[in-house]
């Protein structure tokens, strides 16, 4: 029986794309492909899948937040993310979270395949270079204790990005991405962005080729 796989991306070339790959799956593999994670909680609830491919920057709830909503819904349903965040918190945060899986969206399709095959079969997957990154790059911060969309905002703030701009990034309203900061400055002890600039700078969260960033704040 072919397996039934749900993407969750709201760009829709990626479920498309990964309906071709999924086809070289043993058995073959069906591919619903959702834009929002309200519209896959709501699949997750009512019908039948053997694994959800996720990504983090969707429009309206955060992915970390999606897939901990999964989890709750059904603890046994495997997850992997394919996300463009590489940093090693993100990995951490999903698989702390009960994905089965974490690689990027720049990965081969090789190593999707590899992937998915190797979560339908009841394993974990992260790609090598993500599994260093955890090994070599322990927990540790005030960022720990951020929810998803929270550290999501943060990391962008670290970047130097706008209210806009951040705003374009994860889908969400301008008036939206300042309640996040005011809880992320809040949970931090933090009264301004550059503050949060020079934590994420430091932590390695953020990556800057602005001098002014990285060392003029």
């Amino acid at each position: 029986m072919a397996k039934r796989i749900l993407s969750v991306d709201d760009h829709s070339i990626i479920s498309i794309g990964l309906t071709k790959i999924a086809e070289q799956a043993p058995g073959g593999a069906v591919v619903v492909g959702v834009k929002d994670g309200s519209e896959a909680l709501q699949l997750v609830r009512t019908e039948r899948w053997d694994l959800v491919v996720l990504d983090i920057g969707l429009k309206g709830k955060s992915g970390l937040e999606v897939l901990k909503e999964i989890k709750q819904i059904s603890s046994k349903l495997p997850v992997l993310i394919l996300s463009l965040y590489t940093n090693v918190e993100f990995v951490r945060r999903a698989l702390g979270n009960g994905a089965s899986g974490y690689i990027s969206k720049d990965s081969s399709d090789g190593e999707l395949i590899r992937a998915i095959n190797a979560i339908l079969a009841g394993a974990k997957y992260v790609s090598a270079e993500l599994r260093d990154e955890l090994i070599f790059n322990p927990r540790g911060g005030a960022h720990t204790d951020l929810s998803g969309r929270e550290f999501e905002v943060l990391v962008k703030i670290g970047e130097g990005k706008t209210i806009k701009e951040i705003s374009a990034d994860l889908h969400i309203s301008e008036s939206t991405v300042e309640t996040y900061r005011t809880r992320v400055r809040e949970k931090m002890g933090m009264k301004r962005d550059a503050e949060l600039i020079r934590y994420c700078i430091g932590a390695g969260l953020a990556q800057t080729n602005n001098p002014s960033l990285a060392g003029g704040l």
